[in-house]
This record gives structure tokens, C-alpha cells and sequence, in this order.
């Protein structure tokens, strides 16, 4: 288990005296390895946007980095260090009002997983129903902000585990521009519900956990507690028959978000989805993306 953060750095000064740190340890390393280490490990405890390029680097395979390299910053899709429980409440109590027993009979102390932005625990409502609270971390616009300030910086982490570094301007205006819609699940929380009702019926194996709006605030998304496999046991233990069955699920139902809702699920790390043999669940819908007809 990851040891937890005590803070999260959010001062621009702070984060930019992180950030170098980070450079520097990995500026020193005696192995590209051993650099990668070291930056996956500043990008984790860093949060924000600086974890995001990580997450964006762990699906490009060779695209961008080295395989080996790219392997490595997969760890960013779900395995960050988790930040102090105290911390978390704290942001839970202040959106939520009152005390944190007012709201749960329980709510499990460790996450069950930690993002760019923010980390989701199970919790039990006083009605019965099993739940996930996804809790933004503390002054997590003011942190964001600041790592946009120095993105050539961020950028600059691939020049020390490769040599040839492509054109990643791309890269960039889609952290800036999802970076700042993550921050609002308010705006998630209408994503989630869109999706769910435009799926069920065409979709039904396509499952999208429902919210609990009286727990839900720009900083809190209160959902449905699911199960499922990861993609590395999928990749392990799942027949190629049913690996094939969930892949044509995916391309189907992501193929009719496009074409015909015109609007998609845009952020397709490994840790945002949880396999069944018999259909999938869809998490985090913080980045969606809406298309014009003329591009369709």
C-alpha cells in the first residue's frame, strides 16, 4: 500500500519548487530507468496536471516513449500515493455540511483508487445503499492553474527517458482544456447521467453507476458502488473469446456515442474502466467531449 501524503502542495511556488526537485532527481539518475522512476514518483505525489500528462503518456505505448518507459507510468492509472484521510473529510464536511457520521453509517479510510484530481473511498449511506464518494483534492483549481503556468516544464520530464521526443503541442492544449472541465463534477455528474440514460437501452451490458444528487457537489460526486476485473486481469485470466466479446462491446457502443450522440467518454485510461465477462462498467466521465455535425 502506497505510505499517504500528509499535504498536497498547491502554491505555485510550491509546486514549481516540486517540480524542479523532481527534474533534479531524475537529472541525476544513472539509469533512464531509474529517471522514469523518480518522475512517475513527483507526478504522483504532485497530483493535478502534472499526474495527467503521466496518465496521457501511459496509453501511448511506443507512440511517444520508449515501451519499457511507457509501461512504467501505467502505475499513475491507479497506484498514486493517497492523500491524508484527514484531508479528504475535511473537503467532504465542508461541501457537504455538518459532520461526516450526518451523512454515512460508514466510510472507509483507505481509496479504493487515486486520480489526477481527486480519490474515491467506499461508503455506506444511512439508508443502506453501498456507495463511492469521489473526493477532489483540497485547492485542487488553484494547483492546476499553476501547473498550466509551467506545462513547457512538464514537458520537458520526456527529454530525460527519451531522446526523440515528438510534437506534443497536442498533448498540451488537451491537458489545459481538460484540466480545467475535471475540476466541475457538477458538470461530471450530468455527463454520468446523460450517458447511463442514452445507453440503457441500446447498451444495456454498458453499465454507468447512478448518483446520489443529494450528495453531490462541485467537489464530491456521490455514485453507485460497482464491481468488476481490471484490464490487467481481463489481459491474464480472461478467455480470447471473451477478451474478443468486450472489445466488440467497446467499439460498438463507443462507435454510437460518436455517430450518433455525438458525444463521447474521453478519457480511456486502464483504471476508468471495470470488466465483467458479460459487459463492462464505464467510469469517470470528468473529460467528455462534444462534436460538431460538420465533423461527425
Amino acid at each position: 500500500m502506497n505510505k499517504e501524503k500528509k499535504e498536497l502542495e498547491t502554491t505555485p511556488f510550491g509546486r514549481t519548487l516540486k517540480l524542479g526537485k523532481g527534474l533534479l532527481k531524475a537529472g541525476v539518475s544513472f539509469s533512464r530507468h531509474k529517471a522514469a522512476q523518480e518522475i512517475i514518483k513527483t507526478m504522483g505525489e504532485m497530483k493535478g496536471a502534472v499526474m495527467k500528462l503521466g496518465q496521457m503518456l501511459s496509453i501511448t505505448d511506443d507512440l511517444i516513449l520508449p515501451p519499457e518507459i511507457a509501461t512504467l507510468f501505467s502505475k499513475l492509472q491507479k497506484d498514486a500515493p493517497p492523500l491524508q484521510t484527514a484531508s479528504i473529510m475535511r473537503v467532504v464536511e465542508e461541501e457537504l455540511g455538518g459532520k461526516m457520521e450526518d451523512h454515512f453509517a460508514s466510510f472507509d479510510k483507505t481509496p479504493l483508487a487515486q486520480a489526477s484530481i481527486g480519490q474515491v473511498h467506499r461508503a455506506r449511506l444511512h439508508t443502506g445503499e453501498e456507495v463511492v464518494v469521489k473526493v477532489q483534492y483540497p485547492k485542487m483549481e488553484e494547483a492546476i492553474e499553476s501547473d498550466l503556468a509551467n506545462i513547457d516544464k512538464l514537458i520537458s520530464l520526456l527529454t530525460m527517458v527519451s531522446s526523440k521526443i515528438p510534437n506534443v503541442d497536442n498533448i498540451k492544449e488537451e491537458i489545459k482544456k481538460v484540466m480545467r472541465e475535471e475540476t466541475d463534477y457538477v458538470q461530471e455528474c450530468a455527463s454520468m447521467n446523460f450517458f447511463r440514460e442514452k445507453l440503457k437501452d441500446e447498451y444495456p451490458f454498458i453499465l454507468i453507476p447512478k448518483t446520489y444528487e443529494r450528495y453531490c457537489t462541485k467537489k464530491i460526486i456521490t455514485m453507485e458502488f460497482m464491481e468488476g476485473d481490471s484490464f490487467e486481469t481481463v489481459c491474464n485470466d480472461y478467455s480470447s473469446e471473451e477478451k474478443n466479446h468486450l472489445a466488440q462491446m467497446l467499439f460498438d457502443s463507443f462507435y454510437y456515442c460518436f455517430f450518433v450522440l455525438k458525444k463521447i467518454h474521453a478519457d480511456p485510461q486502464n483504471g476508468n474502466y471495470l470488466f465483467r465477462r458479460d459487459g463492462l462498467v464505464l467510469l469517470d466521465f470528468g473529460a467528455t467531449r462534444q462534436f460538431e455535425d460538420h465533423f461527425i
